[in-house]
């Protein structure tokens, strides 16, 4: 069921304009999701929908991957369960570094930078990407923090 409430919301963002556009492929049942996308437009859900932030998404993915395969280390999302909590954690050289990624012209909340600030008093550091740099370029700063401990 949470499939296909995902793959409902997410047709519904991509555009959609009707429950029959949204619909799932058929291995997911095409009208549980008609009903789903139907039943959420009449309690007003869809227009709460925060648009998903594919580009941030896809820069991490493509990170991790130029991150693996060039140097030694590994790339993890964080699934935390305290908001604010850094996305990424790398690990490699011996050191831990956890790694926030913020959209280009994006800056920190509040609640992240009380976050950060609580870490680093815990001397844990935190490096801050913008998904604007290269890939090379972040790869380097997340490399250089975890070789230098710093």
């Amino acid at each position: 069921m949470a499939k296909i409430k995902s793959r409902a919301f997410e047709a519904i963002r991509a555009g959609a304009q009707s429950p029959n556009e949204a619909r799932s492929p058929p291995k997911y049942g095409t009208g549980a999701a008609a009903r789903l996308i139907k039943k959420a437009s009449k309690q007003g859900i869809l227009s709460r929908l925060r648009p998903i932030k594919s580009k941030e998404r896809s820069y991490e993915y493509r990170l991790r991957d130029h991150l693996e395969a060039n140097y030694p280390v590994f790339f993890v999302k964080s699934k935390p369960t305290r908001k604010s909590w850094p996305d990424r954690q790398a690990t490699g050289y011996g050191q831990i570094r956890l790694v926030e990624l913020k959209r280009q012209g994006e800056d920190l909340d509040e609640a992240q930078v009380i976050m950060h600030r609580e870490l680093r008093s815990q001397g844990i550091r935190v490096v801050r990407i913008h998904t604007g740099m290269s890939l090379d370029l972040a790869a380097k700063l997340v490399v250089r923090a975890l070789q230098t401990g710093v």
